[in-house]
C-alpha cells in the first residue's frame, strides 16, 4: 500500500498546542454572536458552506461542510455567554484527519481602549499530529481572521 504525499507523516516535533490570535474592528457582542453556536458561514463565508447543529449548547453537535467538501462534526463541550468563550471536540471527519484528536478554544475579549475584540482561537492536537498539521492550522485560523474581518466591514 503506498501513501500520498498528505498522509505521509512529518518527523519533526512540535507542540501540540496551536495559538492564533487577532483584533477584530468590531465590538464583543456582535462578534460573539458570530461565534457563540459555531454558525461558521458567517465567519468564513470564503471557506465554509453550511453549518448543522442537533440542538443548542454544550452537548450539541454542529456539523461543518467546508468549500473544498471536508465536513466535520464538532461537539459543543463549554459555552459561556459571561466570558465570551465556546469549546468544541472534534467528533469526526470527512476525509479523516492525520491525528487521532483535535479541540478547541474561542475566547473573545473586549478591547479596553475601544470598540474592537480581542479573539484567541487554541487547538489542542493529540500527540500524533505533526509539525506539518501545525503550520496548516495556523495559516488556516488566520485565513478564517481575514475573512470574518471583511464580513464584518461588509455588514
Amino acid at each position: 500500500m503506498s501513501l500520498r504525499a498528505s498522509q505521509i507523516m512529518s518527523s519533526v516535533p512540535t507542540s501540540c498546542i496551536q495559538v492564533e490570535s487577532t483584533v477584530i474592528n468590531a465590538p464583543v457582542a456582535t462578534v460573539w454572536a458570530k461565534f457563540r453556536d459555531l454558525k461558521l458561514e458567517g465567519v468564513a463565508p470564503s471557506y465554509v458552506t453550511k453549518t448543522e447543529a442537533s440542538g443548542e449548547g454544550v452537548g450539541s453537535v454542529v456539523t461543518v461542510h467546508y468549500k473544498d467538501e471536508t465536513v466535520w462534526e464538532l461537539r459543543i463541550t463549554e459555552v459561556s455567554d459571561r466570558n465570551y468563550t465556546i469549546a468544541y471536540e472534534v467528533c469526526s471527519s470527512t476525509p479523516a484527519m492525520k491525528y487521532s484528536a483535535a479541540e478547541g478554544e474561542i475566547d473573545i475579549q473586549k478591547v479596553t481602549d475601544g470598540d474592537a475584540t480581542f479573539l484567541t482561537w487554541t487547538t489542542m492536537f493529540s500527540n500524533d499530529a505533526d509539525a506539518q498539521v501545525m503550520q496548516d492550522q495556523k495559516y488556516k485560523k488566520l485565513d478564517f481572521f481575514a475573512d470574518f474581518k471583511k464580513a464584518i466591514i461588509a455588514e
